[in-house]
């Protein structure tokens, strides 16, 4: 029961970020569904593997739900969308080789710095901008730019949320509409990693737990992701509610507490 208690606690939590603030849960959830884990009595060394593929699962599993809210806006940014996908994919397999090559230090530093300094711009945004660009990219440089977003957002597992929407405010997107688009991209990339992680866990399959998937947990997954559809259509929701400048300063307040925890 106690475990159960807080598997729809903290579902609520990450339906909700990831409905609001367009993805970008992984970093604060990983490290509770590791913890988690490990009380469980779990085996250590498939801990972080289950982390993340049982995370990965949750999140294709809030973005659904997030993305039928946001549905009317993808539509009227649908060309945005489909036009970063490409790119986005193939940053994403950058990204998980990127991954594979850093030592845990270096990567936990980075992770810190990066996700710091995309809650300085949002900020600071209109010092860096002081206006808009009244001409929207061209497709080569959505598609090299969203190779870049895709990469940086599956290496360090941030999702698309907190790199596209200033990306994409840059150019006049409001940030509702902005959202969305990066709802939409990052559920598409988050699909993929999943199917990967449930491929490369039949290589363990012996040494994982009872009712596993690859390394996704299912009574974890439907546990955390039942509340987390929930919450996710309250966050979508609240999205265009809450004035511009009120989410620029969530979504801010929100890295900066993933980036300092992580360098400290």
């Amino acid at each position: 029961m106690y475990l159960l208690i807080l598997y729809i606690g903290i579902g609520a939590v990450t339906g909700l970020l990831t409905g609001l603030l367009g993805g970008g849960s992984g970093p604060l959830l990983i490290p509770v569904l590791s913890a988690l884990f490990i009380y469980q009595g779990f085996s250590t060394e498939l801990t972080m593997h289950l982390a993340v593929g049982t995370a990965l699962g949750i999140a294709v599993v809030a973005m659904l739900a997030s993305l039928y809210v946001h549905n009317r806006h993808i539509l009227e940014v649908k060309s945005i969308a489909v036009q970063l996908l490409p790119g986005g994919i193939i940053g994403a397999v950058v990204g998980t080789v990127l991954a594979a090559y850093l030592s845990g230090e270096i990567f936990r530093i980075l992770f810190g710095l990066v996700v710091i300094g995309i809650a300085g711009y949002i900020v600071f945004e209109d010092r860096f901008n002081p206006e808009q660009s009244t001409v929207f990219p061209d497709k080569k440089k959505l598609f090299t730019s969203s190779i870049f977003m895709g990469s940086i957002a599956t290496c360090f597992g941030i999702g698309m949320g907190p790199l596209c929407v200033p990306f994409l405010r840059r150019y006049g997107i409001s940030i509702a509409k902005a959202i969305a688009i990066a709802t939409f991209v990052g559920g598409i990339l988050v699909i993929f990693a999943s199917i990967g992680f449930i491929i490369a866990g039949y290589v363990q399959s012996n040494a994982l737990p009872d009712y596993s998937l690859g390394y996704i947990y299912l009574p974890m997954l439907a546990g955390i992701g039942i509340p987390c559809v929930l919450s996710a259509n309250i966050g979508a929701r609240l999205t265009h509610k809450f004035s511009s400048r009120m989410l620029k300063m969530i979504f801010a307040a929100f890295l900066l507490i993933i980036g300092i925890k992580m360098l400290f």
